[in-house]
């Protein structure tokens, strides 16, 4: 019968004095065990991986992205973003963020995400948002993120309208 031991060896001190050392093992017999235990480390690296790769869009993306965590209350944006609304930083609270919102506008906004289900996850709306004193349009896509029951997120991007946009369909 085959067996595997991994073990640990560690030197042992006492008072300050090296006393010898100390080797702690595991005794591995089920290699069905050891196949799982494979599979997750690969799962492990492969999900660390998507998580630099998404990062890095974020990173190079030219659009405003964001993510809300609305169980926080906190809204993370990219730095296209931040430079965007000359914001401090890129964590900022929701209800911070959302005082940016032109009060005519913000309680439409907040019906429309408050809308969104497992049926309608996605939303776009137009709204002006605050920005060196003068309020600007700006478009928003997002997506209400359903993973599970415990956690309550929003994706998506922010980009200024263009005034020109504005002076022709008005």
């Amino acid at each position: 019968k085959q067996v595997i031991f991994n073990l640990m060896m560690q030197p042992v001190y006492v008072l300050g004095k090296y006393r010898g050392r100390i080797v702690v093992g595991e005794k591995k017999t089920d290699f069905d065990l050891l196949g799982v235990e494979k599979k997750l480390n690969e799962s492990n690296q492969y999900l660390e991986s998507i998580k630099h790769k998404f990062i890095a869009t974020f990173e190079i993306s030219k659009e405003g992205l964001f993510t809300i965590d609305l169980d926080e209350r906190v809204i993370w944006i990219n730095d296209i973003m931040v430079n965007m609304l000359k914001l401090p930083n890129n964590v900022i609270e929701l209800d911070h963020f959302r005082a940016l919102i032109h009060p005519e506008d913000l309680q439409t906004h907040l019906a429309l995400i408050g809308e969104l289900s497992l049926s309608k996850q996605q939303y776009i709306s137009k709204y002006r948002i605050l920005v060196n004193n003068h309020y600007i349009w700006v478009e928003e896509r997002g997506k209400r993120l359903f993973e599970d029951k415990s956690t309550a997120s929003i994706m998506g991007s922010l980009n200024p309208i263009k005034n020109k946009h504005f002076r022709s369909s008005n």
